[in-house]
């Protein structure tokens, strides 16, 4: 009994792993190895761009490999380069512009690619067979969303105000005996507290490699790191740095999501090339380094990985968001829960989160640092600064309102007549020039008999100052033996009968002959819908799409004159239940193609004209050992 419960609660686990299907993931990591870089440690200003050296582009590769691989297992992106399956974005700097990169050669490996152009006889090849990607970015002091820790006076002054704190002089008398150490291993005159982050990048680096002249111990090494990583944190923390430096971001990435949801976008990846404080900065927004023990509190090393999935879970129809870190190459990926959106974190909950973060835009971010200089925060600070000028309401005397209401009154009288004299009398009275039925009767109510509504349109005719060519055409014509003929009549069986809504023709070409008398033609009017009471349900069709590809080539084998007459069969039956559906107004499109599987590769594409909130298409692959097959069925309002 026992071992039944536990399989079924292995099988409910498995079933509810196998629902959550990834739909959009952001991936966002820090450069590979590079030169020494000293920082200041109150603007956070660097000496130099420094560079990406050869071991950091070869850790920027195997870490676009490893999310090549990590995503390839359950289909969700292809080593062919698509470019609305990814967005590149990095900062301005050398050493993140070089690890995007080497991570997007990693990411999308070496392929052949060719271009045969036939009318000029030449072939094109892409150089070194390289699927080449743009990457995206934005001048350092306009980056707010990966740098938003620079040019921030507000973040200045509290820094300034936490090395002067008791917790960081308390820290610096604890660190004193280490400090002294490193000044004379490093032949350096004075080492501060504030500054320590260099002096552990300058050992880092010498450490990595293997320059062993510095004669650091393991221990001092253990507790540089802790230092570092102590001054560090504390620098990106939520109570110093707030939401400025990862509220941008985490909105902007909640927003992608939504914009996913809703079919606004159909972008697969979001590749960010940033640095350790973006990733230190994003943990403190979301609090998951709040914990005093969280791993998520030290520096992260090159080529560290932050994921952020978005998963839809189809059994329960809900949106999931979940984050895990990877620290550097040699760690395995872990998974961590958001505090304040626990496991697992609805969309809807997420988004409701970066929402209420005190920095969520450019100009809360610019309010949030007090800083004017800036000039996009200029242009902010104008928007919510728009001067507001009182005016009085204008006061009208007893005279100017007397003629004032009678220039009124008389607008009022012009409008009533002219619309009575061009509407209401020509077009709705019997007497009228282009009086018309009500559509579904006979004749109006109180109308003369059809005998007498015929004589009298004749007799109109005749009054009618200027003939039509037609009826001067018809009284010229002379009577043949046995048959008369009379105006507006002759040649009735080979010309086009006139328009029922012309303006330039008599009314007895407004009448139809029946049984030897004239009677008033109905007119159809237009509908106007510019939108369909049900829009083209895709979920239906790709049911129809599987079921009927499933069964027609479960068991097929792939042969090209079968092959040829199937795809004309199956396009016809999926139309024909297209259509069952009683989908009004839409025009099906419905595209089969079949083809024999192999190792080649082969990209089936569209591309179409046509209104985005109406206008939609549903598709489905179908794969047996013998032969592939894609169907697309388009549906296309028709207004």
């Amino acid at each position: 009994m026992e071992l039944c419960s536990l399989l079924l609660v292995v099988q409910l686990i498995s079933s509810v792993h196998a629902e959550l299907l990834t739909q959009q993931v952001v991936v966002i990591s820090r450069h590979g190895s590079r030169t020494l870089l000293a920082k200041d440690h109150s603007t956070f200003e660097e000496g130099s761009d420094s560079q990406l050296t050869v071991r950091g582009m070869d850790q920027m590769f195997q870490a676009g490999e490893f999310v090549r691989k990590h995503y390839q297992k359950p289909g969700f992106l292809s080593d062919v380069y698509s470019p609305q399956d990814v967005y590149v974005r990095s900062s301005d700097y050398s050493r993140t512009l070089n690890s995007a990169f080497s991570f997007l050669l990693g990411l999308y490996p070496p392929r052949n690619q060719s271009l045969n152009v036939t009318y000029a006889r030449q072939v094109f090849y892409a150089p070194y067979n390289i699927q080449q990607v743009p990457v995206h970015t934005v001048a350092a002091e306009n980056d707010q969303v990966l740098r938003a820790w620079l040019a921030c006076p507000e973040l200045q002054k509290r820094l300034k105000h936490f090395y002067t704190s008791s917790e960081f002089e308390k820290k610096e008398r604890e660190s004193a005996e280490l400090r002294k150490q490193l000044e004379n291993s490093l032949g350096v005159k004075k080492i501060d507290l504030k500054d320590f982050y260099n002096v552990y990048d300058y050992i880092h680096l010498h450490q990595l490699y293997n320059h062993t002249y510095l004669n650091i111990s393991a221990e001092q090494w253990e507790k540089v790191v802790y230092l570092a990583d102590w001054v560090e944190y504390h620098k990106y923390s939520k109570g110093m740095i707030g939401d400025i430096g990862g509220g941008l971001l985490a909105n902007e990435i909640a927003a992608s999501f939504s914009d996913f949801v809703t079919k606004k976008t159909k972008t697969k990846l979001l590749y960010y090339s940033a640095h350790y404080p973006t990733m230190l900065s994003l943990f403190s927004s979301l609090g998951l380094n709040k914990a005093a023990n969280s791993t998520l509190r030290g520096i992260p090393s090159y080529a560290s990985l932050i994921f952020i999935e978005l998963l839809h879970n189809t059994a329960a129809d809900k949106y999931i968001v979940q984050f895990f870190f990877k620290n550097g190459l040699k760690e395995p990926l872990e998974k961590y829960s958001i505090p304040e959106c626990k496991d697992a974190c609805e969309l809807n909950k997420f988004v409701k989160l970066v929402k209420s973060f005190q920095v969520r835009d450019v100009p809360s971010w610019c309010h949030a640092c007090d800083n004017t200089q800036l000039s996009r925060c200029q242009v902010a600070q104008q928007q919510f600064d728009c001067p507001t000028v009182k005016t009085e309401e204008p006061r009208l005397s007893g005279t100017g309102g007397f003629f004032l209401g009678a220039f009124v009154t008389l607008l009022i009288v012009i409008c009533v007549t002219a619309l009575w004299n061009f509407y209401l009398r020509n077009r709705c009275l019997p007497g009228g020039t282009y009086w018309r039925p009500r559509k579904g009767l006979s004749d109006l109510e109180n109308a003369p008999s059809p005998a007498k509504m015929s004589s009298d349109v004749v007799k109109a005719d005749v009054e009618t100052p200027k003939d039509t060519k037609a009826d001067k055409a018809a009284k010229n014509l002379k009577p043949t033996k046995g048959k008369e003929l009379t105006p507006g009549a002759a040649s009735t069986s080979k010309t086009r009968p006139s328009s029922t809504v012309s303006v330039t023709q008599s009314m007895a070409t407004s009448f139809s002959r029946q049984d030897g008398r004239r009677v008033p033609e109905i007119a159809t009017e237009n509908t106007f819908k510019m939108a369909p009471d049900r829009k083209f349900p895709e979920g239906d069709v790709r049911s129809i799409l599987k079921e009927i590809l499933t069964e027609r080539l479960a068991e097929a084998k792939y042969d090209a004159d079968q092959c040829r007459q199937l795809s004309k069969t199956i396009s016809d039956t999926v139309k024909n239940r297209v259509k069952d559906l009683d989908i009004q107004r839409y025009k099906i499109i419905c595209l089969v193609h079949i083809g024999q599987l192999g190792n080649q590769a082969l990209r089936i594409g569209s591309r179409c004209l046509w209104d985005t909130n109406y206008d939609t298409f549903a598709s489905f692959e179908f794969e047996n050992g013998s032969l592939f097959a894609t169907a697309t069925v388009y549906g296309v309002y028709f207004e």
